[in-house]
Parts: structure tokens; C-alpha cells; sequence
């Protein structure tokens, strides 16, 4: 079976300085690097293992939640948060 790629100028070119910068032929790295992705596209997706739940308390007494945790954050601090910060 045969297959035909193109990439753009630019793509074609990070991959030639990825090659040299690994002193590999740049022929041979392509096509390892496309069987690569093939292999990685053809595995079996599963699903990860349900995790268990957390226990209560597990950082008991390791930090002290401060009083004014709930108060509003000042105003430049919330913008900053929210990017409406001005840039300098």
C-alpha cells in the first residue's frame, strides 16, 4: 500500500533541522517518525480504571485554611485573574 503526505514549507523544514539536530538522514527519520504515528493511531483506546475515592481528611492538620479565605480577591488581583489586567 502506498501513501502520499504532503506537508507545508515550514513543517518540512522543522522536521529536516529536528533530523540534523539528531544526526539522522532525514529520509529515514520522516518515515520513522509517520510510522510512529501510525503505530500510536492504530492502538487500542481503553478506558482508564475508575479511581477510588479519596478518603476524608487525608491532609488533616498538614495547612490551616485562613479565616478570610472567602473574602473578595481586591479589585487588581481579580483583573489580573480575569485578564482585564492592563500590560505595562
Amino acid at each position: 500500500m502506498t501513501m502520499t503526505i504532503t506537508l507545508s514549507p515550514e513543517q518540512e523544514e522543522r522536521l529536516k533541522v529536528v533530523a540534523a539536530a539528531r544526526g539522522l538522514d532525514w529520509n529515514e527519520f520522516a518515515t520513522a517518525s509517520l510510522i510512529r504515528v501510525i503505530e500510536d493511531a492504530a492502538a487500542p483506546l481503553t478506558p482508564p480504571a475508575p479511581a477510588e475515592p479519596r478518603p476524608f481528611g487525608l491532609a488533616k492538620g498538614e495547612f490551616v485554611v485562613p479565616d478570610d479565605f472567602d473574602t473578595p480577591l481586591p479589585e487588581d488581583v481579580l483583573a489580573d485573574f480575569e485578564g482585564r489586567a492592563e500590560r505595562v
